[in-house]
């Protein structure tokens, strides 16, 4: 049995490790670093030079940069495991004129998947650095099981900017205004919304309304998401299904 007073978690960095292993992005020694990304058909893993390859000269840089994909190789390797993750994997690595670079790249790869429990498959490199594999899925990967997909943004890791939703409140107001007749509106949508409204198409918004004889209003509301906004009718304190 363990019976350290410190939690064995933290006495073995175990949650250390499973936060790097959530992360998008992993830092390596040389400077380097690596980006994780999932779809529904594929992982793919970017091998990214950061600020290694800076200050180097032009005879160095192939051989810093065959460094880095070796360490690469080794991580990734390393990252696999750690992360659970099966299925097709692609590997950018960054690109190298030699040949025989490239091999021993992809040779490093073969032999630190080796220690991997899981059946991994490698099936080269191509011109362009791209290295095709699979491993053996298990079970779900660490991800899969620790994480859910965020309920803002529903997994795509992005939203809309506030440009482009001024520009979607403004098509939904042109055509309301051609539907039916409104004496008053409040358009209500988020404050950081609100505001950049504010510093930007506020009057043009109005102006689209006083064309018609209609009042605009703006309010703010928190529990809005950003990119939601609705628009009330004033006169029967309601909001107008768009």
């Amino acid at each position: 049995f363990y019976r350290d007073k410190i939690p064995m978690f933290e006495r073995f960095n175990v949650e250390k490790e499973i936060d790097k292993a959530l992360r998008r992005k992993i830092w390596l020694g040389s400077g380097g670093y690596l980006y994780f990304d999932r779809t529904e058909a594929m992982h793919t893993i970017d091998v990214n030079s950061g600020r290694s390859s800076s200050g180097h000269v032009a005879g160095d840089v192939e051989e810093t940069l065959v460094k880095i994909n070796m360490e690469a190789a080794e991580e990734i390797a390393r990252q696999l495991r750690i992360r659970n993750v099966g299925g097709l994997i692609i590997c950018d690595f960054i690109d190298m004129q030699s040949r025989k670079n490239q091999r021993r790249v992809l040779d490093k790869l073969k032999e630190a998947l080796k220690d991997d429990s899981a059946k991994c498959s490698v099936l080269g490199m191509s011109e362009f650095g791209l290295v095709e594999m699979t491993r053996q899925r298990h079970r779900e990967s660490l991800a899969q099981t620790l994480c859910t997909n965020c309920p803002y943004c529903s997994g795509k890791g992005t939203i809309k900017n506030f440009e482009s939703t001024s520009i979607e409140i403004e098509r939904s107001l042109i055509r309301l205004l051609n539907q039916e007749k409104y004496t008053s509106l409040t358009l209500t949508c988020h404050p950081n919304m609100v505001h950049y409204l504010e510093q930007h198409d506020k009057d043009y918004l109005k102006d689209l309304c006083q064309k018609q004889n209609t009042l605009l209003e703006f309010d703010g509301k928190d529990t809005l998401h950003l990119n939601g906004y609705e628009f009330i009718n004033n006169d029967e304190g309601k909001v107008i299904e768009i």
